[in-house]
């Protein structure tokens, strides 16, 4: 296949994926009548999407599947998570008062002023997605995850041989496994016979600067009370305050660079959405979906990151804890340690595999 046409098929995908996104994400936000937005809606589905693909591929990499047969398990999946998804819609719509909350008019969907609002958002980021499709890395990371991508792809294994030697893996390195992200792009590869890096590079990317504006955009609503002037400039001023820091180990830094890398992710969706929770829970703490949405977004960290396996957690605990002992709404202790869980799972099987009891051993 050209570079061009896999470029093109990248594309393709990555609105398909946004679909899913967007299908999922208001399936959960009408379930448990969170706020109704787009892009709250792709965001919610983002991570709820990841963390259905961690249930699945987490298992078949323990029990050292092939990727084939996860590739065919997924789609047959997702068929039926659609199916799922369009009769919750069907009983959500049954009731008047869902009706006119979900319902977006075409007269209003169409006005001047959302047209412009949205052609203000687009700009700063399709910009900043060119100069991120245009910038090349060379970096051990890198060359370790595309690597790790590529050996899966032609060996129709999952980390059962190393991604940069070749050689046959002793023990499932579970600081890998534990996250299914590469394991999902390993899956599309597979699927569609692109190429590791051009998806990595222009879909994944591609996908990490869109969450990240959508994220800056919910933020600036919340800090600006959705005054669409201050949001919109905002998202302007975070989009180019990127290109003034140089740092290695800047969010921005992985944002420029290695969008496409797990890191880039991580410091880039995973912590906006985390501090946008942590928004709604200080200012709207009658909103009782806030601590929904942080769960949501709190099981879907470690399958997008690994190395969001202990800072999400910590960011939860001060800014939860912090709300609570200033507003002493001691009651909500149990909702934090519900959205707590997961990141406490997740540490718990690392630091067993860490000990060296829970190790699986590859089969020869």
């Amino acid at each position: 296949m050209a570079v061009h046409t896999e470029i093109f098929v990248c594309f393709l995908l990555t609105l398909g994926l946004l679909w899913f996104f967007y299908i999922f994400g208001k399936t959960f936000c009408q379930v448990v009548k969170m706020e109704q937005s787009c892009f709250l809606y792709i965001i919610c589905g983002f991570f709820l999407y990841y963390s259905l693909f961690q249930f699945l591929a987490f298992p078949m990499i323990l029990l050292q599947s092939s990727l084939s047969v996860l590739t065919i398990i997924w789609c047959v999946l997702l068929v039926l998570l659609l199916c799922v998804c369009i009769g919750a819609w069907h009983l959500v719509s049954k009731c008047d008062r869902e009706k006119q909350l979900f319902s977006i008019k075409g007269k209003k969907f169409w006005k001047k002023e959302r047209i412009l609002q949205r052609i203000g958002f687009a700009v700063p980021i399709l910009f900043l997605m060119y100069y991120v499709w245009n910038q090349n890395y060379w970096g051990w990371d890198s060359a370790s995850y595309l690597g790790t991508i590529s050996t899966v792809v032609d060996s129709d294994s999952m980390y059962t041989i190393h991604g940069e030697s070749g050689k046959e893996m002793e023990t499932i390195p579970m600081r890998y496994a534990l996250s299914c992200f590469y394991m999902h792009s390993a899956v599309i590869c597979k699927m569609t016979g692109i190429s590791p890096e051009i998806w990595q590079k222009y879909a994944m990317a591609g996908l990490c600067v869109l969450l990240y504006g959508m994220l800056m955009y919910k933020l600036a609503q919340e800090l600006f009370s959705k005054d669409k002037a201050s949001t919109l400039l905002f998202v302007w001023v975070i989009c180019t305050l990127n290109f003034f820091f140089v740092s290695e180990y800047s969010t921005a830094q992985f944002l420029l660079f290695r969008s496409y890398e797990a890191k880039g992710f991580c410091g880039n969706v995973i912590f906006p959405a985390i501090l946008l929770a942590l928004l709604w829970i200080h200012r709207h703490p009658e909103n009782l979906w806030n601590y929904k949405y942080l769960f949501l977004v709190m099981v879907g960290t470690v399958p997008i990151s690994m190395s969001a396996i202990l800072i999400a957690p910590v960011l939860v605990v001060i800014g939860c804890g912090a709300h609570i002992l200033t507003t002493k709404c001691y009651k909500e202790i149990k909702y934090v340690l519900c959205c707590l869980l997961p990141g406490i799972l997740y540490l718990l099987l690392y630091y067993l595999y860490t000990v060296g009891i829970f190790v699986i051993h590859v089969k020869r």
